[in-house]
């Protein structure tokens, strides 16, 4: 079954409940013990809050703090689940606590060679859009929940833990040991009450709650939206910038200088005063760091003149051999009436070779992490520009000799990007049965719709099974990504086997990675055991970029397309900036595989079969990718 977490945007629910009365504690109410939680969520995740996912909290053992292992799972006998109500933005729980809880007992005085033991629980939360097992591989999520985590040594600083105990004279920690850390050789014990009892891990001395009914709100942390935007400029980014240049888990591969880009960017910040100022230098301090996943919803007013004016075409694709072909000309635009024609090849910008000039384009709203995707959003751009300026360009039609001719630009920004708008009716999810007798599913991305795009998938999986297809062709191509649990589950669909795929860390303000948890691939029903060919592209992104990964790791599977995927690896974390800058993101958790080894990052997932950009296959009319991996699976 498909391990239940939430990747960079794990939720954990911060839950109150009362800890048995603790000898040297604070006791504040001595009574049989707590029966009931009522609790009260807020989620700022934006990602999360968008996805509409159904959320369901439950009460969960943490055998991975007390083990000291991020790999340890819940045991899922002991799950307790909450009633709740509210959207995923907000709402509230209540759990009502069984007299005798069926999770592991954990013995914190060991010199007692009488006792049993304590059970000791979280308040967790999930979302329930593949109507999941819930009692299925648990893995909690570090940072999330009713106990605050300390992000430089990924142990519990604070908040609340519930203890039940079977008897009297069991033993748990009445404070931090000498090493600030929980469950470690230095915890004071004191003795802890029969029954279910609250421990408020904020106090010095821990304060038990042994009231019938206790409150605990949840405690939003990993993934939660840092929210500086009521700070002034200089504090905003001071405080982006110490965060992003602490916690970016790619420095290293990337070859980074955290000073230089500070002392690139400080100045403009010294020198902002309007809005448009601190925008224009987030915007420099955007595309100074080379990553696909940092990114601004807002770029300057100055980037905007600049890119006001465009010609009219769309579609643009860069051959092997560096030529730009023109998919697409809007009717009664410019370049439409200067003569460009659907099939043109454009070989010189203002008297430039037309690769030179993409290169030198800017990527506007996000870095990039490879070549490959960086062409790939510099193309919608290169020849844009303020709007009634001209641009020459050297371009040759089908059938004609090149010409040059200078095209005036009008104002307008129909051609953005890259490809086509996509129909905003369209499913997540689409199929069908080539006539080849081939299999096909088009995955669009992995964060709108989860619940249906999971049925959906699996619907179309057990038709293509049911109606013989000969092997099955899945599009990845331009996946947008989205939430780690749907690539692993989607992806247990061609494993035969419970399969560590990758390890998450995450760096802290001394430069120390830590474990934050492993992702595994569960076999999941139907299980195809056919040929397949993933479909990936340049815009095969993020969640895109894992799928792609896990599913060459699959049997019987063969990746095809034109260049790898994006290389788009880190899990975010997300920003809200004054100036308006509703949206800032930037990679703070890095995978890794079993040896180690960064994942995905800077160098996407190669293509198995590679199949050749040229301006005869764009002419071709065809869909060469698609004809490389159906002839594949067919054996020609």
């Amino acid at each position: 079954m498909q391990k239940m977490r939430v990747c960079f945007v794990a939720l954990l629910l911060a839950i109150t409940i009362a800890l048995p009365g603790v000898s040297g504690l604070h006791v504040a109410a001595a009574d049989t013990g707590v029966t009931l939680i009522n609790g009260s969520y807020k989620i700022t995740n934006p990602t999360y809050v968008e996805s509409g996912a159904e959320v369901i909290f439950f009460l969960a053992d943490v055998g991975s703090e007390v083990k000291h292992s991020a790999d340890v799972e819940s045991d899922p006998n002991g799950i307790i689940i909450a009633d709740s109500n509210g959207t995923t933005a907000g709402g509230k729980y209540r759990i009502e606590l069984p007299i005798h809880p069926r999770g592991p007992l954990f013995k914190l005085d060991t010199a007692a060679q009488d006792k049993q033991g304590v059970g000791i629980y979280v308040i967790a939360q999930y979302d329930s859009f593949n109507g999941g097992d819930i009692s299925q591989h648990v893995q909690l999520p570090q940072n999330n929940g009713s106990t605050r985590y300390d992000d430089a040594r990924q142990r519990i600083s604070g908040g609340k833990l519930f203890v039940w105990s079977p008897d009297g004279g069991e033993k748990f920690p009445t404070a931090f040991g000498a090493d600030g850390m929980l469950f470690t050789a230095d915890d004071p014990l004191g003795d802890i009450q029969p029954g279910w009892s609250m421990i408020d891990l904020d106090q010095k001395t821990f304060k038990i709650v042994r009231s019938d009914t206790v409150t605990a709100d949840y405690i939003e942390s990993s993934g939660a939206l840092e929210d500086y935007s009521k700070l002034s400029y200089a504090d905003a980014w001071t405080k982006l910038f110490t965060r992003v240049s602490t916690h970016y888990p790619f420095t290293e591969l990337k070859k980074l200088n955290w000073k230089t880009i500070h002392d690139k960017i400080q100045p403009m910040i010294d020198a902002a005063s309007t809005d448009d100022d601190f925008i224009a230098a987030i915007q420099a301090f955007t595309l100074s760091i080379p990553d696909t996943h940092v990114g601004t919803s807002q770029i300057s007013n100055a980037s905007k003149i600049a890119l006001s004016g465009e010609i009219g075409v769309r579609d643009l694709v860069l051959t092997d051999d560096g030529k730009v072909f023109v998919k697409s000309v809007t009717p009664n635009g410019p370049a439409d009436k200067a003569g460009m024609k659907s099939g043109a090849i454009i070989s010189q910008v203002d008297g430039k070779p037309v690769l030179d000039v993409v290169d030198a384009t800017s990527t506007v709203f996000s870095g990039a992490s490879t070549s490959w995707f960086k062409h790939y959003i510099q193309l919608p751009f290169f020849l844009r520009g303020k709007a009634s300026s001209t641009v020459k360009l050297t371009f040759q039609n089908v059938g004609e000799d090149a010409k040059t001719i200078s095209i005036r630009r009008r104002e307008g920004f129909d051609d953005f990007s890259p490809v086509s708008p996509a129909d905003p009716l369209s499913l997540v999810v689409s199929a069908k049965v080539l006539p080849s007798g081939i299999g096909y599913i088009s995955i669009t991305n992995f964060y709108q719709d989860r619940a249906l795009e999971y049925r959906l998938f699996k619907r179309d999986l057990a038709a293509m099974i049911a109606a013989g297809v000969k092997g099955l062709i899945i599009d990845d191509r331009d996946n947008a990504g989205g939430f780690s649990d749907m690539g692993t589950l989607l992806a247990g669909h061609f494993y035969k086997e419970h399969t560590l795929v990758y390890s998450s860390y995450s760096i802290d303000e001394k430069g120390v990675f830590q474990k934050r948890d492993s992702s595994y691939i569960d076999p999941q029903t139907p299980n195809f055991d056919l040929p397949v060919a993933v479909l990936i592209n340049a815009n095969t992104v993020s969640e895109g970029d894992f799928f792609a990964y896990f599913m060459k790791r699959a049997p019987n599977v063969t990746i095809v397309g034109s260049t790898p995927s994006s290389g788009a690896g880190g899990g975010i974390g997300q920003y809200k900036l004054p100036a308006g800058i509703e949206h800032w993101q930037a990679p703070e958790i890095r995978p890794v595989d079993a040896d180690g080894k960064i994942i995905i990052e800077g160098e996407g997932v190669p293509p198995d079969v590679k199949v050749p950009v040229t301006v005869e296959s764009l002419r071709s009319g065809e869909d060469t990718v698609l004809k490389a991996a159906e002839a594949k699976l067919l054996g020609k």
